[in-house]
């Protein structure tokens, strides 16, 4: 078998962890409006979609507001690595978050443009790519969060493994055998059969 790269060390957040992330996000907000203006406000919004869903990075940053269905509790979602859509469902407080965030962009956007893009700065432009992976890094370095097997701070992209080892869990603690939950897990991943 191929050795794994330092750099893929996989690190499991716990519980703990993932809360003391949710709330350095949270306070990053926490401030004058001139900190508002960049991508900020979306981080903590940002880090809640990855940690609940278990979205790739840049699925997360491609979505737009027309990808909520709110009502219904569903999610659109862009595969980047096959292009295909797939719909995910998600929690009532993760759609009470999204229509935080919508209600805070809408009434302090100085211009919208027509931007449909979820995660966009006061001035009505889409927030650049690194910009909220290099927040929520802050964040987790802040914290002294540390992969021991890679020395150094845990990657963005371990939520989505932390999403899957968390699914598994909760299969096993339902009594139910996670093999025939496996391809449920691989589609709604993105994974294909």
């Amino acid at each position: 078998p191929k050795k794994p790269k330092k750099n893929d060390c996989v690190y499991i957040y716990s519980d703990q962890e993932l809360n003391k992330i949710i709330a350095g996000c949270d306070n990053l907000c926490v401030g004058n409006r001139s900190k508002l203006r960049s991508a900020i406000f979306g981080t903590p919004l940002f880090v809640r979609i990855l940690i609940s869903t278990g979205l790739r990075y840049l699925e997360v940053y491609n979505l737009t507001f027309d990808d909520f269905d709110l009502k219904n509790k569903i999610l659109r979602v862009l595969d980047v690595k096959n292009k295909k859509y797939r719909f995910i469902p998600i929690s009532f407080n993760l759609c009470k978050n999204v229509h935080r965030y919508w209600d805070f962009i809408s009434k302090n956007a100085l211009n919208m443009n027509n931007e449909r893009n979820l995660f966009i700065n006061l001035a009505g432009k889409r927030i650049g790519k690194d910009v909220i992976q290099k927040n929520i890094k802050k964040v987790i370095n802040k914290l002294n969060i540390i992969n021991p097997r890679r020395l150094q701070g845990s990657r963005v992209h371990d939520f989505r493994h932390t999403f899957a080892v968390r699914f598994f869990e909760s299969l096993i603690l339902k009594d139910l055998n996670p093999d025939s939950y496996m391809i449920v897990l691989m589609n709604y991943l993105g994974h294909g059969s």
